[in-house]
């Protein structure tokens, strides 16, 4: 049984990975970047039920109609200005001299915060339930934060609160449309200006999939989001939803 269940998950850090993190076209990720220099971040929101869908995972664990914490990714400004230079998805990535290492390298995740990730009610309520997951995250992303691992992680209780408000009004949207397609325009009238969604084309039909939130190294909302990462949102969308006998 836990073979079973480590082989699950396993397979499921894999579709993350292969659904969540696929280079975009126009993404620039500056591998092995110096630690802590970065401009926004982008505190990266996946809405489950559309991950499940597009990958045909069923497991009470992960697919259930909640928001999850994909990440809190640093990111450089993105720019598009100059026609030579359109740049619309930029950022570090596995970066050096990292508070959290202890060596010049990126490293790997510790189990004190795998520990502290498995047991503190917070994080488990933040993100999804994968070792595989946070490592990901720590390696790729957090090792350019200019923090610790504990720290890294623990953003997310500075974050959530700030854009809690705003999940419980997509989640309602998503209630009230669960049967029919919406325009995009109408999403992002509920979301403030530091917001750009991503969705994730299911049998040729768009589905909301992700929310990322941007926000200053002081915490404050950036509200020039010029940065699109996966595909965009346009037109009409489907706002997934998972039935009972789905999870």
């Amino acid at each position: 049984m836990f073979n079973l269940i480590n082989s699950f998950l396993v397979t499921f850090i894999f579709l993350f990975a292969q659904s969540s993190h696929a280079a975009d076209p126009w993404e620039v990720s500056v591998e092995h970047a110096p630690s802590g220099r970065f401009d926004t971040n982008v505190v990266a929101m996946t809405w489950m039920p559309t991950f499940c869908h597009a990958n045909n995972v069923s497991n009470n664990e992960i697919c259930s109609n909640e928001f999850k914490l994909h990440g809190i990714w640093p990111y450089y400004i993105a720019s598009n200005d100059n026609d030579n230079d359109k740049v619309l998805n930029y950022h570090p990535s596995h970066c050096y001299h990292s508070k959290g290492c202890s060596f010049s390298k990126d490293c790997k995740i510790s189990t004190e915060t795998i520990s502290y990730l498995k047991e503190d009610p917070a994080m488990q309520r933040a993100y999804p339930n994968s070792v595989a997951l946070w490592s990901h995250e720590w390696k790729k992303h957090g090792t350019c934060s200019g923090l610790n691992q504990k720290e890294y992680f623990a953003q997310a209780n500075t974050y959530l609160p700030k854009i809690s408000p705003h999940i419980i009004k997509l989640k309602n949207l998503i209630e009230e449309n669960k049967l029919s397609p919406i325009n995009v325009s109408r999403i992002y009238s509920l979301l403030p200006n530091n917001v750009s969604l991503r969705c994730k084309k299911i049998q040729d039909e768009n589905y909301l999939f992700e929310v990322n939130f941007f926000f200053n190294r002081t915490g404050e909302p950036h509200n020039q989001v010029n940065t699109q990462i996966g595909d965009k949102c346009n037109g009409m969308v489907f706002l997934s939803r998972l039935t009972k006998k789905e999870y």
